[in-house]
């Protein structure tokens, strides 16, 4: 090494030592950001299908024949239609309100069970839609919701 740069002054030997930590730092900060975006979203859909599920058993206590098969099926139209208000559904299936509903009783993973008990179950495939994607092991492959009417 020469002698010139052995006589460098400490402040300029640092020089790139802040953009390094900077880069250290934001990078540690944007991965910790996005775990607790993500957490939130699982989150977030767990709570709407909890809703809906409660929404079906609120309709339950409403019909005076919870075994026919003209009030299952309010029920789950109830049900589906809480879903579509929801932020659960993929972007590409539309805006409106009506074209999630559509999806969410065509799409064939989706599942809304009534039992004669009161017990309204809803099933959907998170790890197919993710509100924000994540790694597969870290996402769960379906989130689940039960609400039972009791008197």
């Amino acid at each position: 090494m020469s002698a010139h740069l052995l006589r460098r002054p400490a402040r300029e030997l640092q020089r790139g030592i802040a953009a390094i930590e900077f880069a250290l730092v934001l990078s540690t900060l944007m991965l910790v950001l996005y775990g607790l975006v993500s957490f939130g979203a699982v989150l977030y859909a767990q709570q709407a299908i909890s809703r809906a599920a409660e929404d079906g058993a609120r309709a339950f206590a409403g019909v005076n024949d919870p075994t026919e098969t003209a009030n299952i099926a309010l029920i789950r139209n109830i049900v589906y239609a809480s879903l579509a208000t929801s932020l659960v559904t993929p972007a590409n299936v539309g805006n409106s309100t009506a074209q999630r509903k559509t999806w969410l009783q065509t799409n064939p993973n989706v599942s809304v069970t009534v039992a004669t008990s009161g017990l309204v179950t809803v099933s959907y495939p998170y790890r197919e839609n993710p509100i924000i994607a994540l790694p597969a092991v870290l996402t769960p492959s379906k989130i689940s919701g039960s609400a039972k009417f009791s008197m």
